[in-house]
């Protein structure tokens, strides 16, 4: 019994090794699985791409259509073809395709996605991203970070290979917002002065409240904004921000092109991840994964094995212990059976 029990767990071995299998979880079409939050999630999906039809619907026969028959379900946020981002034009960056990257067309594809919160261990912040300790220990990090990728070779949007687009993130805003989208970290810094700091966190407030002066719940979408730096996207501010008198802005987002649609490499980037470079937990909290959360699945995926492996030896010990202990193969079989 325990050749027969050894013999199993080498044939085992050398499948998993010589066939190549892994052991991951299966993320994939959770959506179809039958499941109560499956389910509801499927028809939260037909409800968002039906919702104008819906909403204009008088004689009841849109209702009627979706209440009594089988609909398509789940379409990934990039595929969807309902609402616009309202934004003014990007500068161009010679060599690069600025304006597609940064467009909706590319920049909520799967990229690699840094998220910022000030002061993560306090309940309340004191400090605002705006803040010059805050604002440029992002930069330091979002710089570097966009430098390893290049280096590594998984970023992109420009034609040179060898040259990246940077990361859309508030600093980026702030750049064009300046007119100096080459500017460094050390430079930006010599010119944000605290009037420019006023002057730059007023134009934001004023930006998102003509956001939400004129955003339609239906379609989800927002009006003419004259008041927003170029190039502004709702995803670089928190919803409190600029609301009910707030002007502390305590988290943000830094988007690097890293998506290809050829070839969206996560498992290349998961390789890298030890490289981030991370800021300053004191004063501003980072975190990074792409918009799909696939480095947190890949990261599961990857400590499966070591589990497995560690299930698999303390059965092994155990048959090992019992074993000893009664000296009966038939006994020490039914008992880890049991």
């Amino acid at each position: 019994l325990v050749s027969t029990l050894i013999a199993t767990l080498v044939i085992s071995v050398v499948a998993m090794v010589g066939g190549k299998f892994t052991i991951e979880v299966d993320n994939k079409g959770w959506r179809s699985r039958g499941t109560l939050i499956a389910n509801r999630e499927m028809q939260n999906e037909v409800l968002l791409r039906a919702k104008q039809e819906l909403y204009e619907d008088t004689d009841g026969s849109a209702w009627d259509l979706y209440e009594n028959n089988v609909a398509e379900g789940f379409v990934d946020l990039e595929d969807r073809e309902d609402g616009t981002f309202n934004r003014r034009q990007l500068s161009t960056i010679e060599g690069c395709d600025a304006t597609s990257y940064y467009g909706r067309e590319k920049l909520f594809k799967n990229n690699l996605v840094a998220m910022y919160k000030t002061q993560p261990s306090q309940k309340d912040a004191t400090l605002s991203v705006l803040d010059p300790e805050v604002l440029f220990n992002i930069c330091d990090a979002e710089t570097q970070t966009n430098e390893m990728l290049k280096e590594k070779g998984l970023c992109g949007g420009c034609d040179d290979t060898n040259k990246c687009l940077p990361p859309f993130s508030l600093l980026y805003v702030l750049r064009s917002h300046l007119g100096n989208l080459d500017s460094t970290c050390s430079e930006l810094k010599d010119v944000y002065t605290p009037a420019v700091q006023e002057d730059f966190t007023n134009t934001l407030v004023t930006c998102v409240g003509e956001i939400w002066a004129t955003y339609d719940s239906v379609t989800q979408q927002y009006g003419d904004t004259p008041s927003c730096p170029t190039g502004f996207q709702p995803s670089i501010v928190d919803f409190d921000f600029g609301r009910n008198g707030n002007n502390l802005l305590r988290h943000t987002s830094s988007i690097f092109v890293t998506y290809n649609s050829d070839d969206p490499d996560a498992e290349a980037i998961f390789e890298v991840t030890d490289e981030f470079v991370l800021t300053d937990e004191l004063i501003v909290g980072s975190t990074y994964d792409t918009r799909r959360e696939t480095l947190n699945e890949l990261y599961t995926d990857s400590i499966l094995l070591a589990d497995m492996a560690l299930a698999v030896g303390s059965l092994i010990i155990t048959f090992l212990a019992v074993g000893l202990h009664t000296k009966s193969a038939w006994l020490t079989f039914m008992g880890i059976l049991q």
